[in-house]
């Protein structure tokens, strides 16, 4: 007997609501039933949304992450804990510690000991405050800036009609957004060296090997690879210097041509494509190291 619900996070989803916003050609609405109605994120709906499109949505299964709690409370002793017999420890060590300094010192002094020994022990630290603390403190800033901004590239006009429609749009969306939007993509140059849509499918199988082949088998599908910039090269232990480095958003299409965008995991929908020295012929996939923009050419058929 075929299942008229599917289990999520505990909560049954009736597949005829699904259905019925996809043939109203409704997927959003349907990925935000799913989202309120099961208590889950965004992408695992959407997830979810394009599994009962393809027809594997009965293969389904929610992953619900365990908390080691009860792990916890079973490796507690019983009588007197770790943690209180360090802080008797600690207790003792810094009344010690208080005692020396009160009676050998005085406390009005201690500053100007511990200048004197960062100054003679580290000659290039300085305890005081100057104007190259002052850029260096700017410049650590912009560059953890920097580091946070790196987003997977992100369909902001299914988000924009969203808004122009009043239509609800997750809290955690309106957060990733306003950081994309903040993003500078005018940096980014076009790449020449790049693979060919067969070289980025043979790099992504010869990562996920027989996983992804099976899935690509299962939906007739194969990988084309959309516009690729320039990345910053890297060196490796394991592989050496690279020679050539992009990044650029991949997805799946059927025989019909049909977008299925990354399919399921572990398939994502960008990728860091790279080329060592060693093997200057052979297109391998890594983790993107860049934010760019979507690819609404590779995805102009994606709904």
């Amino acid at each position: 007997m075929t299942k008229t619900t599917i289990l999520v996070n505990g909560v049954e989803i009736e597949k005829s609501i699904i259905s019925k916003l996809l043939l109203e050609n409704e997927k959003l609405k349907a990925v935000k039933y799913v989202c309120e109605k099961a208590n889950v994120g965004l992408l695992e709906s959407k997830n979810i949304v394009e599994q009962f499109q393809a027809g594997n949505i009965d293969n389904y299964k929610y992953q619900e992450v365990k908390k080691p709690s009860s792990l916890i409370e079973r490796t507690k002793p019983k009588k007197f804990s770790l943690i209180k017999k360090m802080g008797i420890i600690f207790g003792v060590m810094a009344i010690t510690i208080f005692l020396f300094l009160y009676k050998y010192i005085g406390f009005q002094h201690i500053p100007h000991h511990i200048e004197n020994i960062m100054n003679n022990g580290f000659p290039n630290v300085s305890m005081s405050s100057s104007e190259n603390d002052t850029e260096i403190s700017v410049e650590a800033v912009e560059f953890v800036e920097a580091v946070e901004t790196i987003q997977s590239p992100m369909d902001t006009l299914i988000w924009v009609n969203a808004q122009k429609n009043n239509h609800y749009i997750p809290e955690n969306v309106l957060e990733e957004w306003e950081i994309y939007k903040k993003i500078d993509f005018s940096k980014l140059i076009e790449a020449t060296d790049k693979p060919t849509n067969k070289e980025a499918q043979a790099a992504i199988v010869r990562h996920y090997k027989g996983e992804v082949i099976q899935l690509l088998e299962q939906y007739q599908a194969h990988i084309q690879i959309g516009k690729c910039y320039n990345a910053p090269l890297q060196f490796s232990e394991k592989n050496g210097q690279q020679i050539a480095r992009v990044t650029a958003m991949v997805s799946a299409f059927n025989t019909k041509n049909d977008n299925l965008g990354n399919i399921q995991r572990p398939l994502n929908i960008v990728y860091d494509f790279v080329k060592y020295e060693s093997d200057p012929d052979t297109w391998y996939i890594t983790d993107f190291s860049q934010s760019i923009p979507f690819d609404y050419v590779l995805n102009a058929d994606r709904w």
